[in-house]
């Protein structure tokens, strides 16, 4: 039986993809928090939908692990694309996702080596200061189809990346939430940056994280147009294009395919219908 679903990781940063051509579940939140759950579920940094016809291209939808939707995930669009076109449901190497966040146009540098390159689009980008813990902080507000607070300031590790993108990111200033990327230029080639992610917390490694961090520090004048940056999962190659046109290249990875347990299946399906009567 050809797999239901698939397990995917980008640095460290795991989406599990569920094949609607194959499986009969709904896109839903509370679905999206049963298989995303590492204890009782598979275990993800978020859950992908598809693929969907839309107008000639390949739609999905993006949940994180606390049921909320995402407009578009960098590594996330990269796993669905590499996806994709691996399972023969797009037949080219060149063609556009349409995520929430919208037109999204995706190349498969190389499918046996599972590189893909991402053009996010345009990334706008806006200075403020945030008054965070008694203090004011500068700020780089970057949108890349998701938000996302840039942050000058040495990695400080997992702890003070999680007390204070957590105070950041549901700052007032920000009534949606944002994401918030902490950034410590190496050279004018390379950044080292940490993430806090608005629907997941701490994640090892973020594709639109690493986009909004390049952003910003090309517009801060730090960086050159190609930036290598160094996340704990590993590393990404990001390109800030002029006009700000932002492209992401990374590795996708395939953790684990298979099926779900009838029980497992009924625990989603009673979720979905009771999120949906609620």
């Amino acid at each position: 039986m050809t797999a239901e679903f698939v397990k995917y990781e980008v640095l460290g940063n795991s989406y599990v993809v569920v094949d609607v051509t194959v499986a009969d579940l709904p896109a839903d939140g509370s679905v999206a928090r049963l298989v995303s759950d590492r204890n009782f579920g598979v275990g993800a940094d978020g859950v992908i939908f598809g693929p969907y016809e839309q107008g000639g291209d390949v739609a999905l939808r993006v949940f994180n692990p606390d049921g909320s939707e995402c407009p578009g995930s960098g590594n996330g669009l990269s796993i669905f694309a590499h996806h994709v076109r691996r399972q023969g449901h797009v037949q080219r190497d060149r063609f556009t996702l349409r995520a929430a966040s919208g037109p999204v146009d995706v190349r498969i540098v190389d499918l046996d080596e599972a590189l893909v390159e991402v053009t996010l689009g345009r990334a706008t980008t806006t200075r403020d200061t945030l008054a965070v813990d008694g203090r004011n902080v500068e700020i780089t507000c970057v949108s890349v189809g998701t938000p996302h607070c840039v942050v000058l300031a040495p990695v400080a590790g997992r702890e003070e990346v999680e007390r204070q993108g957590r105070a950041m990111g549901t700052h007032p200033l920000f009534p949606q939430k944002t994401n918030v990327e902490f950034v410590s230029p190496v050279d004018r080639s390379a950044i080292r940056v940490e993430v806090w992610e608005r629907g997941a917390g701490y994640t090892l490694a973020s594709g639109a994280g690493a986009c909004a961090a390049a952003t910003a520090a090309r517009a801060l004048g730090l960086v050159e147009e190609d930036v290598t940056v160094l996340m704990p999962g590993g590393e990404v190659r990001v390109s800030v294009r002029p006009g700000n046109v932002v492209a992401l290249r990374g590795t996708v990875r395939e953790v684990v395919r298979g099926t779900f347990a009838e029980g497992f299946r009924a625990r989603m399906k009673t979720a979905a219908a009771e999120a949906g009567s609620s």
